[in-house]
């Protein structure tokens, strides 16, 4: 056997804590993703003062995700933290395209009764369980992993910073229910990292290598098709999602253009002198599911599609 020198033990743990930075930056980047599209889903699927309710879920499901770590210390013992942030970033990414799907499929209006309550909470649950996994880990990352908190820290704030800058710009270029898929992606790459601070949990990495390119194909099949994973249920009523020629999502709306058809023109305060039989072909525009507005062709040829 050959005798390790003090450098090499030096390099690995190196390794090992910039490892961690890694992680702990992506998975607090993803968090902060999470939230913010979270927020664009809600005002396409349910009103624009429910939209901030991504906020009081994050507080939420962290709160209880850091309260799990200090109610359970035998679980979360010192011994086993790096496989704890292994298993609990995982969680992470596994549980938010569950999440996405079974929230999408959870019809959210305001009704006399006590159902409505319930599908409230049921709703704001589901959002709120990746939230939680990651409440688990960035607590244990602050209270008992071995390396200067004021670094953690920075990881911490830096990842939700730039967080909050990438969810602009995917948001920018593919819908919001694909965008998660992407999130979740990058929550796995952060598992990976964490495997590695471990040096333990290996066939953790490669559960994550796959699932994270599965996440990738997803979000390309899922953008590429209007008829993917999308809100069915907005603004308390079913979206069948027919006659749809384009829909564009981006950071702060969901527009949708409607194929054309012969149609009164909507006027505020139409001349006199309009004849009763006015119609023209127009392309409805749907903006978030409530508010619309019409393109009325007013030439004498046809839209050619």
């Amino acid at each position: 056997m050959y005798p390790v020198s003090h450098a090499s033990i030096v390099m690995n743990a190196s390794g090992r804590s910039r490892s961690f930075f890694v992680a702990l930056f992506l998975l607090c980047a993803g968090t902060m993703m999470y939230e913010i599209v979270l927020t664009r889903l809600l005002s396409a699927v349910c009103w624009y003062y429910l939209a901030f309710v991504s906020i009081s879920a994050a507080m939420f499901g962290m709160t209880a995700g850091a309260l799990c770590v200090q109610l359970q210390p035998e679980f979360f013992d010192r011994a086993r933290v790096g496989q704890r942030l292994v298993q609990g970033s995982f969680a992470m990414a596994v549980s938010m395209p569950v999440a996405l799907i079974t929230m999408l499929a959870v019809p959210v209006d305001l009704s006399l009764a006590l159902e409505t309550l319930f599908s409230f909470l049921l709703f704001s649950s589901i959002i709120a369980i990746p939230f939680f996994f990651s409440g688990i880990v960035v607590c244990l990352s602050l209270t008992k992993v071995d390396l200067p908190v004021g670094r953690i820290y920075f990881s911490d704030l830096l990842g939700a910073a730039t967080g909050c800058l990438a969810s602009v710009v995917l948001l920018t270029y593919i819908d919001a229910p694909s965008a998660v898929f992407v999130i979740s992606a990058l929550l796995f790459a952060s598992c990976m990292a964490y495997t590695t601070f471990d040096g333990v949990a290996v066939q953790w990495r490669k559960r994550a290598q796959v699932l994270a390119v599965l996440m990738v194909v997803l979000a390309a099949l899922n953008s590429l098709t209007a008829h993917g994973i999308q809100p069915i249920w907005a603004k308390g009523k079913i979206d069948r999602r027919n006659r749809i020629l384009a829909e564009i999502w981006n950071p702060i709306s969901k527009v949708r253009a409607i194929y054309p058809q012969n149609a009164m023109p909507e006027m505020r305060g139409p001349s006199a002198r309009l004849p009763a039989d006015t119609k023209r072909q127009e392309i409805l525009l749907d903006i978030d599911n409530e508010a619309d507005t019409a393109i009325m062709n007013f030439s004498r040829r046809s839209v050619r599609i």
